[in-house]
């Protein structure tokens, strides 16, 4: 059958399975390759050291996320960019491709929206900072007494309970820079709480409870993952891919990340 087929020279590179390095054009164009392919085992650990050593970033194009589990796990892939699944068997597919486009945008990808909207919605997006918005107190400063203004008093209760509601929210790992003791656990309970709801798509804020086990819970590999991985990035910790198999309730996962930062 493979002699039947039309092949042309790619366009892009390609990473040859039966190599692990870049591809050679004439051997894509040989029916005597495709029949090793099929036959000959994939060298995907080889594939991700050549890719690692120039790729920003690992985008998965398949009806499941079943590589972007394994990429972390090959000895380039554990400190390679994250990887990215466009198709999840565990989620509709706007969800996880939207929610694909929204991670490489979040890590910094240019990506064309204009597709996304139709004529009904502007065709231009808002630029935003990327830094935290600064915020300055816009009340007049007066020596007067409550008395004569009349609103003085009033106006100094709505400046602090605006500089209390608007106050920059810390980033999680530097909320427990600051904390040690049952404090910093408390802290790594609710933060590990929170990413494992978040990654098993809890559409609620409300994290999971501290002796939940994730693994009941329906975690895939791939969730695993994603979890180590958002854990390891908001600590700014190595962690072992196998993190969720390793300490199956959430206090348990927390509990070692305490050990981790008081190393």
């Amino acid at each position: 059958m493979a002699e039947q087929l039309d092949y042309h020279r790619p366009t892009v590179p390609v990473v040859s399975n039966l190599t692990g390095r870049i591809a050679v054009e004439t051997d894509l164009m040989n029916p005597a390759y495709w029949v090793r392919h099929a036959q000959e085992p994939v060298r995907f650990a080889d594939g991700v050291r050549e890719l690692a050593g120039g790729v920003r970033g690992f985008l998965e194009l398949g009806p499941d996320a079943v590589l972007s589990s394994i990429v972390p796990e090959c000895p380039a892939g554990h400190d390679a960019a994250r990887a990215v699944p466009v198709a999840r068997g565990d989620r509709p597919e706007p969800v996880s491709f939207l929610s694909a486009l929204g991670d490489l945008h979040a890590q910094g990808r240019t990506l064309d929206w204009s597709p996304l909207y139709d004529e009904r919605r502007p065709r231009f997006l808002t630029t935003l900072p990327t830094y935290a918005f600064q915020r300055r107190r816009h009340w007049l400063e007066t020596d007067q007494p409550a008395a004569r203004t009349g609103v003085t008093a009033a106006a100094a209760a709505v400046t602090v309970v605006e500089a209390e509601e608007h106050a920059p929210q810390e980033a999680p790992g530097q909320e427990v820079a600051a904390l040690s003791g049952s404090e910093l656990l408390a802290a790594l309970v609710r933060i590990v709480a929170e990413t494992a709801a978040n990654v098993l798509g809890h559409e609620g804020p409300e994290p999971l409870d501290r002796d939940a086990e994730p693994l009941d819970l329906g975690i895939t590999s791939l969730m695993a993952v994603e979890l180590r991985t958002r854990l390891a990035e908001t600590l700014a910790l190595d962690l072992p891919p196998t993190l969720a198999y390793d300490h199956l309730r959430i206090e348990d996962t927390a509990r070692f990340l305490d050990e981790e930062l008081n190393r």
